[in-house]
């Protein structure tokens, strides 16, 4: 289950699911065979740089469109991997689910409804903390597989993150509405 499921149903494909409580072992398992396979190569030696693999293309933005066939970006944490987590998360910040309740204004009664709901439903408190939420499970994943891949290797890695940069003003506007009608580089 490496895949994301976006707002709409739609499934990625080439992706790394870092919600995925099996997918870091996964990971390494797999770039531990990848580099002894190397190192028998020849070619090793002149290796002076590695890049980790963060997405089909290297990238941590997730997943590229390119590789979607839909050329709007969408969120990409509508699956059970990342519903999990981002509940795990919260339930951890607020405490209890009325906690969570009074800062979001959702009507949730119990921590296993709390879900992470399409762009548009309850903008504010409770779509900044999905965005925050969202934005920092990638962060987190990318400085974790850094540190992985410079345990397995001597190599200096060089790492390629194409991204977006967005404004303090597009990021208030995605908490307002709730995601809504957010610039492409929000996500």
């Amino acid at each position: 289950h490496q895949t994301f499921t976006d707002e709409n149903g739609a499934k990625s494909k080439h992706t790394i699911n870092f919600w995925n409580p099996d997918g870091r072992r996964q990971l390494t398992q797999r770039n531990r065979a990848l580099l002894n396979r190397l190192k028998q190569m020849p070619v090793w030696e002149k290796v002076d740089y590695l890049i980790p693999t963060m997405g089909p293309a290297g990238e941590l933005t997730y997943p590229p469109t390119w590789t979607t066939g839909n050329p709007r970006m969408t969120f990409w944490c509508y699956g059970p991997y990342a519903q999990a987590e981002f509940r795990r998360q919260m339930q951890e910040k607020y405490g209890t689910v009325q906690r969570a309740n009074t800062s979001w204004g959702t009507q949730f009664k119990s921590w296993k409804e709390v879900r992470i709901l399409k762009p548009g439903s309850y903008p504010g408190s409770y779509w900044r903390d999905i965005l925050t939420w969202y934005r920092d499970s990638k962060r987190q994943f990318a400085r974790w597989h850094v540190a992985s891949m410079q345990e397995l290797t001597d190599k200096k890695l060089m790492l390629y993150v194409p991204g977006h940069h967005y404004t303090e003003a597009e990021w208030k506007h995605a908490v307002e509405t709730g995601g809504k009608r957010a610039t492409n580089s929000i996500k």
